[in-house]
């Protein structure tokens, strides 16, 4: 009697597959000269930890959706459909999911900053215009949920310095919401390992803003 041997499974190869469709959608999206960013946690790798990764997630103008769904079933053999939310699409090869992003919590849409601000990283081989961190973190801190990856996702980009880091144009985003949360968040990241990397004037100026916003309410 013979044992079939089970296929071994390799988390690397499965990996290579994965980036293999997400730089190719990213190269066909560049090609039609559709602006985009990659975000989730394929940039949490560019700046923070590595964690499993379900899907891809790419950002771009609501008003490019329909464009870049075209080309990704054109140029890409990419199957696409539109979703029942208003800020979600999808495009699926050999399995893998790549998920089109228009919007995250927050009403927070792409602007011409958070292209201009891309950075190129090569991941696997294959190159993506990233989002940038200033950009990743500020989504990371709004967007978490009980039972989401976020917080941990922005915590592990402490980890160490990022270069060039922005905190001028973070504070700036920072602004037009709620800065109780991202005091928050910077508070505590902060007294666990961060002293270096956040800059005490970030701290005052987010502190600022809130006690002035508790003032108003309070005479108002």
């Amino acid at each position: 009697m013979y044992l079939l041997e089970e296929p071994k499974y390799d988390p690397i190869d499965e990996e290579k597959a994965k980036f293999k469709v997400f730089g190719e959608a990213c190269r066909i999206l560049e090609a039609a000269g559709i602006p985009h960013v990659m975000g989730g946690g394929v940039a949490v790798r560019a700046y923070g930890r590595t964690r499993p990764l379900k899907d891809a997630d790419i950002f771009l103008c609501k008003e490019d959706v329909f464009r870049a769904m075209d080309a990704l079933t054109n140029e890409g053999d990419f199957h696409t459909r539109d979703t029942d939310a208003t800020w979600l699409y999808k495009a699926i090869k050999a399995d893998v999911l790549v998920d089109i992003i228009v919007r995250t919590t927050g009403n927070i849409h792409c602007t011409a900053q958070t292209f201009k601000r891309a950075r190129r990283v090569t991941l696997y081989g294959h190159a993506f215009l990233m989002m940038g961190p200033e950009d990743l973190l500020f989504r990371k801190i709004l967007s978490h949920r009980e039972g989401r990856p976020d917080l941990f996702d922005a915590f592990s980009m402490f980890e160490q310095p990022i270069a060039d880091f922005d905190w001028d144009y973070f504070v700036q985003m920072c602004e037009a919401k709620d800065e109780r949360r991202i005091l928050g968040f910077l508070l505590w990241a902060q007294s666990e390992m961060a002293d270096a990397f956040i800059p005490l004037s970030v701290i005052c100026k987010l502190n600022d803003a809130v006690m002035t916003g508790y003032c108003e309410e309070k005479t108002a």
